[in-house]
């Protein structure tokens, strides 16, 4: 890759990380996934609102599922 080409991936220039890598990169970072159940939820919920024409925010989005999940409601 051209160094002028930095901030571009090719074909073939990514590659995913193996498990134990991507740990180690969320303890160093404190960055913590979501479980699949939210990201499931937070996504299905989106595409919901964006088919009814409603305003959405991801981040919103993601604080509903935590108040309701908090309260047992889902």
């Amino acid at each position: 890759m051209n160094p002028s080409d930095k901030f571009c991936f090719m074909p073939g220039d990514l590659v995913r990380l193996s498990p134990e890598k991507e740990a180690e990169v969320n303890r160093r970072t404190g960055y913590v996934p979501w479980s699949d159940a939210k990201q499931k939820w937070v996504s299905d919920e989106k595409i919901r609102r964006y088919k009814a024409g409603e305003d959405f925010n991801g981040a919103d989005i993601a604080a509903e599922y935590d108040r309701l999940h908090n309260a047992g409601n889902i």
